[in-house]
């Protein structure tokens, strides 16, 4: 079999064209292609910050509502005295295994430095008792839950409040409802 080539002068002018147009279509492809990774990164990021950026405050709540939340519940608080500058007030409850703190800082920051403390000290535990620790900043406030087989922990942080609480599982319902009464879950 014998293949000739016949180069015709008439197929020059289309070469060219043919060039152009496979130009103008791979940069057609490669714009589609980068338009859609940027509107796919634009989707990710706001599957991430939008919840950040539009959660509602949650507003603080005073030692006293803490306090009468608490004895609502049947339980004692007690005002306790602080050697640390940066806390202003602070209330206790503990019943057995049971107990809450709640702590009104000077600043966000002295709130923001004594949630982070607790949270480690909680996550601490949660490693030596093999617990399941979540934690959630959103707005001005940050959450920390922590469960084992027989604890249920949570560290909450709104503005310049902290409230650390602790009870055995079977109680969880009882501390969120103070939670959830205080407004703070």
């Amino acid at each position: 079999m014998l293949f000739r080539v016949v180069w015709l002068q008439d197929h020059k002018p289309i070469l060219p064209e043919l060039v152009k147009e496979r130009r103008a279509s791979r940069r057609k492809i490669a714009f589609i292609l980068t338009g859609t990774a940027f509107l796919a990164g634009l989707a990710v990021l706001a599957v991430f910050l939008v919840p950040q950026l539009t959660a509602a405050p949650k507003t603080p709540v005073t030692a006293e509502r803490v306090a009468a939340v608490l004895a609502a519940q049947g339980y004692e608080p007690q005002h306790t005295d602080s050697f640390d500058d940066a806390l202003t007030e602070s209330i206790t409850v503990q019943s057995g295994n049971f107990f809450v703190d709640f702590y009104t800082c000077r600043d966000k920051d002295s709130a923001g430095r004594l949630y982070d403390s607790a949270c480690s000290q909680r996550e601490a535990l949660a490693d030596e008792y093999q617990a399941d620790a979540a934690a959630e900043k959103k707005a001005n406030y940050a959450f920390y839950t922590g469960r084992s087989a027989e604890t249920y922990a949570v560290v909450l942080r709104v503005d310049s409040t902290v409230l650390c609480g602790e009870c055995p599982v079977k109680d969880e319902a009882v501390l969120n409802q103070i939670l959830h009464t205080i407004g703070y879950l």
